[in-house]
């Protein structure tokens, strides 16, 4: 489309009246030339004009044709609707504002849907390279569970040690499956002692993950030994929050259930953990410090069927998901199997051999509303 080619569109769409009666002028001049060189024939005046109009096909289709030609037809029709829809809104205006308002809760709900999808579906963790991340499992198990069948979602604390030292994934953490486990904080200073969401992870959870601080470091592999000093990172949110953004913090004390850890550590401004939750962890503290929280917690460090830990980790270079999880799938029935002694019943046989590892891409994070709705 040349420059003015658009002159004369815009033109026609702005100045219909003046354009429609250029186009009038234009016929008329054609029927005008038809009906004259009719005369010359020999036909008398109307004969030569009937002739005229019949050889040019009619005026009204040809006007319509030029409009089209125009290709304006179309606003000029949604123009009019509107025009027509203004009008029938005024005149009902009780049903106007049952469309308008039903109008509004469509669009509402349309931008809560998606900002749920966008939440659950689509976003990724701010983590390094999150579509590297893995899940060991689906996460359908939450909390707490004495035994492992089928596909594996939550593995136990020697499980866990037992899968990292196969050297098999390039790296391998663990965190807490169950949510929103609320304990009882307080600082020097403060009157009363407030909850807040703890959450137990390897020594190499933010490691793996690809989580920096603002501030301090992150907890390590040397800080997760009951030996060690107890030892927190907390969250951006709750630095900023509850601990007022002092930068004083790092190396300060902070009680968990009357327990005294060290705050080495602000997560990354924007990190709420790996699961999508409503009431994100405030703290983060190492697996192996949970006995110092609670003396009952300490049997999940004890006892090697206590299932309670979702596990998520990095393939090795080289290596495919297929391979890994084979080997990793050989590895669990292996530890299983070490488990039954040396005399296993024929049963528990047949359920460790149907045991076995899948992965979950575990970028996006944990979501139990993802996982129902897949």
């Amino acid at each position: 489309m040349n420059s003015s080619d658009l002159w004369l569109r815009l033109r026609a769409l702005f100045h219909r009246k003046r354009v429609d009666h250029d186009l009038q002028d234009e016929l008329d001049f054609h029927i005008q030339m038809l009906t004259r060189k009719n005369q010359l024939r020999g036909v008398d005046s109307d004969e030569a004009r009937r002739q005229a109009l019949v050889k040019f096909g009619g005026l009204s289709r040809v006007e319509e044709e030029c409009r089209d030609e125009r290709r304006v037809r179309f606003i000029e029709n949604v123009v009019q609707d509107l025009r027509f829809a203004i009008r029938r809104m005024s005149r009902d205006r009780g049903l106007t504002a049952v469309a308008l308002i039903s109008l509004a809760l469509g669009i509402g709900a349309n931008a809560a849907i998606f900002t749920l999808m966008n939440a659950v579906f689509l976003r990724s963790l701010p983590v390094r390279d999150p579509a590297g991340l893995l899940l060991l499992g689906d996460a359908r198990s939450q909390g707490f569970s004495a035994s492992i069948h089928d596909s594996v979602s939550a593995y136990s604390w020697d499980l866990y040690k037992h899968l990292r030292d196969a050297d098999i994934l390039e790296s391998l953490a663990s965190f807490q499956s169950a949510d929103n486990t609320l304990l009882s904080i307080r600082r020097p200073g403060w009157t009363y002692s407030s909850p807040a969401v703890v959450k137990p992870v390897s020594g190499n959870y933010f490691d793996v993950l690809g989580v920096g601080t603002v501030m301090g470091r992150t907890i390590t592999t040397s800080d997760d030994s009951e030996s060690a000093a107890p030892t927190a990172v907390v969250s951006y949110r709750y630095w900023m929050e509850r601990l007022d953004g002092n930068s004083a913090v790092i190396g300060s004390t902070i009680s968990i259930n009357g327990s005294p850890f060290s705050i080495i550590g602000v997560a990354a401004k924007g990190f709420f953990g790996d699961t999508l939750q409503p009431n994100p962890p405030s703290l983060w503290v190492p697996v192996s410090s949970i006995r110092r929280i609670s003396p009952e917690a300490g049997s999940l460090l004890d006892v090697p069927d206590m299932h309670w830990l979702y596990l998520m980790g990095r393939l090795k270079p080289g290596v495919s998901s297929v391979q890994a999880r084979k080997r990793l799938t050989a590895a669990l029935q292996n530890w299983a199997l070490s488990r039954e002694g040396s005399n296993p019943s024929p049963e528990a046989l047949q359920q460790i051999k149907g045991t076995y590892i899948e992965f979950t891409p575990g970028g996006g994070g944990i979501s139990h509303m993802r996982r129902d709705y897949s």
